[in-house]
């Protein structure tokens, strides 16, 4: 279960500081930057773990898509909605907003809000009925860039008030 020949070329999934994954066919190769490499050709598993790996697979996609939620159910239900859309209509990569950082739409939820003296509900709202285009045009617009760079800022200054952890402190630990 070491190797599967395939003639489809391997998609990469992630890279982090240690590994690259990849998936060609039905195999997934695990690339260490050691030059360590192990592979699996998941239809050589039986069934019953097939099974469990998709299921898996199924729970880490739709968990990854609201991932950055940060407590905004209206957000993670239109994400969990795209990506079981996607899969019900056969297509298992789809955009992912999920990052695990903050959500990229809520500073612009934010922006529009106070921009536009709108509440969060309406804004969500129109920004789920917007297509890509739509927003990418919202996104490029001066004013709401601006607005969006204010937002970042007073959270970055309101997470440094509360850091308690103090720069001398750790540059005498380095």
């Amino acid at each position: 279960m070491t190797e599967a020949t395939n003639t489809a070329p391997a998609t990469p999934v992630k890279k982090n500081g240690v590994c690259s994954k990849s998936i060609e066919g039905t195999t997934v190769t695990f690339e260490f930057t050691d030059g360590t490499v192990r592979s699996r050709d998941v239809t050589k598993y039986p069934e019953e773990v097939i099974l469990a790996l998709a299921c898996h697979g199924l729970s880490q996609k739709g968990g990854d898509s609201y991932a950055a939620a940060g407590g905004d159910v209206h957000f993670a239900v239109t994400q969990i909605d795209k990506v079981l859309t996607n899969l019900d209509a056969g297509i298992l990569i789809g955009t992912r907003t999920g990052t695990g950082a903050a959500k990229p739409e809520s500073e612009l939820v934010e922006a529009i809000c106070e921009l536009q003296s709108l509440d969060k509900t309406t804004v969500q709202n129109l920004l789920t009925a917007a297509s890509d285009d739509e927003k990418k045009a919202i996104r490029a617009n001066k004013h709401v860039k601006a607005k969006v760079l204010e937002i970042k800022a007073r959270k970055a200054a309101a997470a440094a008030a509360s850091d308690t952890e103090s720069l001398a402190d750790l540059l005498k630990a380095a």
